[in-house]
């Protein structure tokens, strides 16, 4: 019976574990904005990332998805600025397993745990440089990974599904 109880109990941790790593991108956009005009960009200094060398990949990995997407970086006269927002937040889930008979008396136990997790949220803001309005947001959030190494193989992952639906199609 307990080596029921510890099968049972590594499946449930495994099975809340890999429902939590699920990377979630969303995006929005100016339904007016012509999205065909936009040909160069730059980026510009928003909430930096806890390292520099964080920023650099974020940087570089937003650069290169761009360029994907028909952009090229221009230092002077870009028809998009762009400004990355990091945030790094600590998420809990809270997991309750019951085991045993509990109805009129009978015998069972209830045990709580309280799983704690890093999560990190990447905000991509385009915004028009002729007047400054934001033409596009999206933001990427996913549970960061202990190692350096992990996170910096993560960021790459991370920009491409923020940009899939970069350039929005004309219907919403």
């Amino acid at each position: 019976m307990t080596r029921l109880r510890i099968v049972i109990g590594a499946f449930c941790a495994a099975a809340t574990l890999t429902t939590v790593q699920a990377a979630t991108a969303k995006s929005d956009y100016d339904p007016t904005a012509d999205f065909t005009t936009f040909h160069t960009f730059s980026i510009k200094a928003g909430t930096p990332a806890a390292t520099p060398w964080g920023q650099k990949a974020i940087e570089e990995a937003v650069s290169a998805e761009l360029g994907t997407k028909g952009l090229t970086p221009a230092a002077e006269h870009p028809d998009l600025l762009v400004f990355t927002h990091v945030r790094r937040s600590v998420e809990k889930q809270i997991d309750f397993q019951t085991w045993g008979y509990r109805t009129w008396g009978g015998y069972g136990t209830t045990t709580g745990r309280v799983i704690e997790y890093p999560v990190g949220t990447l905000i991509v803001d385009l915004v028009r440089a002729s007047d400054d309005a934001l033409v596009w947001r999206g933001s990427v959030s996913d549970v960061l990974p202990s190692k350096q190494e992990k996170v910096a193989k993560l960021v790459p992952k991370a920009v491409a599904k923020l940009f899939k639906k970069y350039p929005p199609s004309a219907a919403k």
